[in-house]
């Protein structure tokens, strides 16, 4: 017979106009179990928080926050639906943090901008992930009734930076393991035309351009830097009204 613990505790609070926030917390033991319980014998522990600012006005942002602090003893234990790896086994330590807003200022179109970062601590591997993602975007008209205008402008551009780092002195060996970091730049337009009276077109186009640096833990002149990879797309689509 088995003898689980679990708890949790969660409050939310509200400034009527101003602001909204709270946070939780959630511990399951690695005995507790319940008849829908996906993952057995794993320690788990849980922090969320969350804040929404809708002061100033021309500025409202959301941000949010998670931490989570897994115990794997073994991988092979944790129930047959396959949703541990061996990544995981031992203690893993997980960050999460979104910070997101739109700025609308008069005479210009609103713009958004959101942030998004992700750390990983696999403490039995002795790697750390870190993934961090900003954007931005707007969508505007630009009110001129001119058929070769477009009614509808969308632009968007994000830049994401992905690393992967090891600590060489708890490693058995060296050899093999690679210390990476990836860049990735996103653009992306789509235009929306209306060129007569139920016709639309619109045209699209994104690139997509990615590098990578990897550097070697047991030869510190094996450093590489190369494009990693490039992809482009252009499309259009549309509709036209051939009677009324």
């Amino acid at each position: 017979k088995k003898t689980g613990k679990a708890e949790k505790l969660q409050s939310d609070f509200e400034i009527p106009g101003l602001a909204s926030f709270g946070g939780k917390y959630r511990f399951t033991d690695k005995n507790f179990q319940t008849p829908v319980s996906a993952i057995t014998n794993q320690d788990n522990e849980q922090q969320t928080g969350y804040l929404n600012l809708s002061k100033p006005s021309f500025f409202p942002t959301n941000y949010t926050y998670s931490k989570q602090i897994t115990k794997t003893p073994n991988t092979y234990q944790t129930g047959s639906n396959n949703l541990v790896n061996t990544l995981q086994e031992g203690k893993v330590e997980k960050l999460d943090a979104t910070a997101s807003g739109t700025l609308d200022l008069p005479l210009l179109p609103p713009l958004n901008l959101n942030y998004t970062a992700n750390k990983t601590d696999y403490n039995l591997q002795a790697r750390k992930d870190t993934k961090d993602i900003y954007s931005t975007g707007t969508n505007f008209n630009p009110g001129l009734n001119i058929f070769i205008i477009p009614k509808n402008i969308s632009l968007n551009y994000s830049f994401t930076r992905s690393m992967v780092n090891y600590d060489s002195t708890r490693l058995i060996s060296p050899s093999g393991f690679y210390n990476t970091d990836e860049m990735t730049d996103y653009y992306s337009t789509k235009l929306n035309f209306t060129p007569f009276f139920g016709t639309n077109i619109n045209p699209g186009y994104t690139l997509s351009r990615t590098r990578e640096q990897r550097k070697a833990i047991s030869d510190p002149l094996d450093n590489r830097s190369y494009p990693k990879s490039l992809n482009q797309t252009a499309e259009v689509s549309g509709n036209v009204r051939l009677s009324s």
